[in-house]
């Protein structure tokens, strides 16, 4: 918890938005876990003492039970929790927009990308999707006729595996290697898919890549391994870069890039608490 805080705390946009916006902005319903966190925030930076965050832990309880007590629990789900319980109090969207399918493959994909994104901004929208919210892009390719179709859909973090083949040979690993293993091309065999091109059946290519980079970036390193006979901790080293350039893991159509400076404390990264 002190760790992820930690982070949270040094993020700038969403430090200055409750510090001068919050209290004006316009109330759409109780906002008990934003308050908590707006004075947390406001203690950590007029004390000249430590600060127990009692109250948004009881907050963020009510939304997650099981950070109920003081037992050991995972970073990145109270993260998630967290930011997705802020977000829930903050949304400018008072009435959500009923259910509809949405059809628009023979759009480009830049349009296709704006329509799904302009469909998930009519629900979601609050400062925590204006900071940390992007947009995936899954696309399926036919082996036989090199048809593309495309799916999108957005994303709070990036969970990304630690290759096991680098971990042997070496014992450390670069985060550009998790990020390029993500972003890998799938074999899909015997999985029914259908082409709504030349209707052939099975042999289709899968690959995830991101289309829309969001303003913070958070990186979710998986540090358990499941084979078919246990569950393994990865206690890996995996170096951090003060930059990181994102090109390499961008949908080639997307114009929408940026080069991310890393806040990630030291602490946090190389600590036990890892």
């Amino acid at each position: 918890m002190a760790s992820i805080l930690q982070c949270i705390f040094a993020t700038a946009p969403l430090t200055k938005y409750f510090l001068t916006e919050f209290n004006s902005e316009t109330k759409l319903r109780s906002r008990p876990l934003s308050s908590a966190y707006k004075d947390l925030l406001e203690s950590g930076r007029s004390s000249s003492s430590c600060v127990t965050p009692t109250d948004l832990k009881n907050q963020v309880s009510k939304v997650a039970r099981q950070f109920t007590g003081y037992g050991q629990q995972d970073a990145q789900e109270f993260l998630r929790f967290l930011l997705d319980g802020m977000h829930n109090e903050l949304n400018r969207i008072s009435t959500k927009p009923k259910y509809k399918e949405i059809n628009c493959e023979k759009e480009s994909v830049d349009q296709q990308s704006e329509t799904w994104q302009q469909y998930f901004h009519a629900r979601d929208d609050s400062i925590i999707t204006d900071l940390f919210e992007g947009q995936l892009c899954s696309s399926i390719t036919c082996t036989k006729c090199n048809h593309k179709s495309y799916t999108f859909d957005n994303f709070m973090d990036l969970s990304v595996s630690i290759p096991r083949k680098a971990v042997r040979m070496t014992g450390y690993i670069d985060v550009t290697e998790c990020l390029s293993n993500y972003i890998q091309p799938e074999v899909m065999e015997s999985c029914g898919y259908k082409c709504s091109k030349c209707k052939t059946v099975d042999n289709m290519e899968k690959q995830m890549t991101i289309f829309r980079f969001p303003k913070i970036l958070v990186i979710h390193l998986k540090r358990f391994y499941n084979s078919t006979m246990r569950r393994e901790k990865l206690s890996t080293t995996v170096n951090i870069p003060d930059s990181l350039d994102v090109r390499p893991y961008a949908t080639p159509s997307s114009s929408k890039l940026f080069l991310y400076f890393l806040i990630f404390h030291r602490s946090l990264v190389q600590g036990s608490g890892r």
